[in-house]
């Protein structure tokens, strides 16, 4: 693996750029089932991210950043071994996994210091997703495959002021869309969630109160 970056300032924007280089060389033999697999693939990931400061006195600036991701199979998945977890679970790896690609791009605005409100789209190919399915009598097997691809996109708000100086409050609202696809099949679901957390110091103890809430 190589990486490498670049960062320069013109007044009140900043620019930073990265590409990091990966070459992945794997090989891997299963001496029970006597099967074995290569994996050999190089890739490019880019990243990039730019802010620009409107006011610095309060706070306020626009962001906007794009990066590729690579996940690989781990081993355990690719590897063939049927495990029989009990009389009725079997997991087997998947020789034929592929890795998962993903783009990310993120734009957002902070202002008052402690206040944020971002968008944000994400894609992935290749998605690796363990699936369950019935097979001969009635054992579950769990299996990795390779979706083709997967969608997800929404907006995050965060507000962490201080109400006093004893009590901080962090919140937080997210709506995101989640679809997944493959040859066969597909899911989506939208999903809204919500948290509080309020923190309360004082000299002599610490009271802290969780308050999640999330609706899909």
């Amino acid at each position: 693996m190589l990486y490498t970056t670049a960062e320069k300032t013109f007044r009140h924007t900043s620019f930073k750029v990265g590409l990091r280089a990966e070459e992945t060389l794997s090989y891997g033999h299963s001496v029970t089932s006597d099967e074995s697999f290569k994996r050999n693939y190089f890739n490019l990931f880019p990243s990039m991210y730019i802010m620009h400061t409107l006011n610095g006195d309060k706070g306020s600036s626009l962001f906007l950043n794009y990066s590729k991701r690579l996940q690989r199979p781990s081993f355990n998945n690719l590897n063939p071994y049927r495990l029989q977890v009990h009389d009725y679970m079997v997991v087997t790896g998947n020789p034929n996994l592929l890795p998962q690609y993903t783009h990310n791009l993120q734009a957002g605005y902070n202002f008052l210091t402690n206040y944020n409100l971002d968008v944000y789209y994400s894609s992935t190919k290749n998605l690796i997703a363990l699936l369950a399915y019935t097979i001969d009598n009635n054992e579950v097997e769990y299996k990795s495959f390779n979706f083709k691809n997967e969608k997800e996109y929404g907006f995050n708000l965060n507000a962490s002021p201080c109400i006093s100086k004893i009590w901080k409050t962090n919140n937080g609202i997210t709506l995101y869309r989640l679809s997944t696809a493959s040859t066969n099949l597909g899911n989506s679901m939208t999903t809204l969630a919500a948290k509080s957390i309020q923190t309360i110091n004082q000299k002599k103890y610490q009271s802290l109160t969780y308050l999640s809430l999330n609706y899909s």
